[in-house]
């Protein structure tokens, strides 16, 4: 968790000029909300990161009181404008009820989401099995997405439900490691001389191939 935090807090300043399908991601997902709710009491965006989707929310939905959550403490400077509380830390440790819980490209991070706090209504955008699935061929490393069926048998009653693919292509091998490190994705970890070498020597199409999914459910 503490190395996840680290990668994130670096790629801050970076990430939204390169976190191009995560904003597309975050888009989609306010107008999906907004086309069947708009108004609610209690707001709790988890993942909040530099604000994405906090700043889509709060011009296009009405609330009395929105809560922002990041494992980064950096994260508060960037969405402390347009939300009323932030919490610092693991969503997953924080004991609330909400009417709506929001995420964006998160939920991928974690293991089980029903640890996550209470919420009437869920929406959140994520990432299915196949995402980047160039990097996982040439290198064997992937996150564990949920299936589509896991996923379904999370959730209560799905209100809204998109897939859709989105694929970067760069010049070269090292635009696309770039890429990854400044969105703060990266699941390669520290990588040597030696397999950077070897990972642009294997990579012959420097492409991306992300696989999100925008979801609205009701929950119980």
């Amino acid at each position: 968790m503490d190395r996840i935090k680290q990668r994130f807090a670096k790629s801050f300043d970076t990430y939204e000029e390169n976190a191009l399908v995560q904003r597309l991601m975050a888009e989609k997902l306010s107008t999906a909300l907004t086309q069947i709710e708009s108004e609610f009491d209690t707001v709790l965006e988890i993942g909040a990161g530099t604000g994405l989707l906090t700043r889509e929310l709060a011009n296009k939905i009405r609330f009395k009181k929105y809560i922002a959550n990041d494992l980064c403490e950096e994260s508060e400077q960037y969405v402390a404008p347009f939300v009323d509380h932030f919490i610092p830390g693991d969503a997953c440790n924080i004991k609330m009820e909400t009417d709506l819980m929001v995420s964006n490209a998160v939920m991928q991070w974690i293991d089980d989401w029903g640890a996550l706090p209470n919420a009437e209504m869920l929406a959140f955008s994520t990432f299915l099995p196949g995402n980047l699935h160039e990097l996982q061929e040439l290198t064997g490393l992937s996150l564990d997405y949920k299936s589509v069926e896991e996923v379904k048998q999370i959730l209560g009653e799905i209100l809204y439900w998109e897939e859709f693919e989105f694929k970067i292509t760069f010049a070269t091998p090292m635009e696309l490691l770039a890429h990854l490190k400044y969105t703060g994705v990266n699941s390669l970890g520290s990588w040597s001389f030696a397999q950077v070498k070897e990972f642009c020597r294997r990579c012959s199409t420097p492409e991306l191939t992300y696989k999100p999914v925008i979801v609205v459910a009701r929950q119980g």
